[in-house]
């Protein structure tokens, strides 16, 4: 990011706050990666907690609605819905910055 600003600040030097402005939109993108990152570790770790208790009531639960009877139905439950999670909210989330800048 930093390359990209260096690269053109021929072209934009003159414009009156681009430093500030350069640094403000560094900050917001490391601090936006940032909160990303913690965020996924969380729910990693959320999951990973939860998944002895999973295994345990998947012991009651004999089959699951549209997978059919399979081994730890709970299990592959929530390790199906977390990777469909994981996939598709960027697939979606992808327009929320330019959403933000132009807002």
């Amino acid at each position: 990011m930093n390359d990209f600003y260096v690269a053109h600040w021929p072209q934009v030097r003159t414009v009156e706050g681009t430093s500030q402005r350069v640094q403000e939109d560094a900050m917001r993108f490391a601090t936006s990666i940032e909160g990303l990152g913690v965020n996924l570790v969380d729910a990693i770790m959320i999951l990973i907690a939860f998944l002895p208790v999973l295994v345990r009531l998947s012991s009651s639960v004999i089959e699951l609605p549209l997978i059919d009877a399979i081994p730890y139905p709970l299990v592959v439950a929530a390790l199906l819905w977390a990777t469909f999670g994981t996939v598709f909210l960027p697939l979606i989330g992808i327009w929320l910055p330019g959403l933000k800048f132009h807002n």
